[in-house]
């Protein structure tokens, strides 16, 4: 369904919402949320899905998982509300997150993820689901969406193309999402 909205207000202040319960699995969804996942061609628990869905389906990289299970369990052990700011990005827009965690009954745990800020930017290929890839495997943060270059150096994924020298080429490389040492800092302090 089009927006009649511009592209950049389309998220801003909208609250995707998603209960988790004591297995981690997403129990309920709000409709914001579905729609957003259409929007952004999410196939994964749309309104066609049905059941728990286990919430790994969604959160890629050993890190990320790592630091999402002990925000879980500390907001379950009484640590909360946690709010933690993250990065959503689309080829075509960057969009500025919070995450609020809040302890429910018998281990759920509500989700609030809100849109703070979205800014439309030119496309970027690299973040596309078009087109093969090629063998090469480059990784993500799942919170600032920077990308590591080399060893340490995480950057923009405006300058990736021009640090990895991917001008004009017709594979893009893969890629894989983990958590840079700044944000596991950040996290880990807001954890404390």
């Amino acid at each position: 369904m089009a927006s009649s909205e511009p592209l950049e207000n389309q998220s801003e202040g909208r609250e995707f919402v998603y209960w988790v319960d004591a297995n981690n699995h997403v129990v309920k969804v709000n409709e914001a949320w579905r729609e957003f996942a259409q929007e952004n061609q999410v196939a994964v628990l749309t309104q066609e899905a049905s059941g728990p869905v286990p919430l790994w389906n969604f959160i890629e990289g050993r890190e990320m998982k790592y630091l999402f299970q002990v925000m879980l369990d500390k907001v379950r052990q009484g640590g909360g509300p946690l709010v933690v700011p993250f990065r959503c990005d689309a080829p075509d827009r960057r969009r500025f997150m919070e995450q609020t965690m809040v302890k429910l009954d018998d281990g759920l745990v509500e989700v609030r993820c809100r849109t703070l800020k979205e800014e439309v930017r030119e496309p970027m290929a690299l973040l596309g689901e078009g087109g093969e890839r090629s063998s090469q495997l480059i990784y993500c943060c799942g919170w600032c969406k920077k990308f590591e270059v080399s060893t340490g150096k995480w950057v923009e994924v405006e300058h990736v193309v021009k640090e990895l020298e991917l001008f004009g080429g017709v594979n893009l490389p893969r890629i894989s999402h983990g958590a840079c040492p700044e944000c596991v800092h950040e996290i880990t302090r807001l954890l404390q």
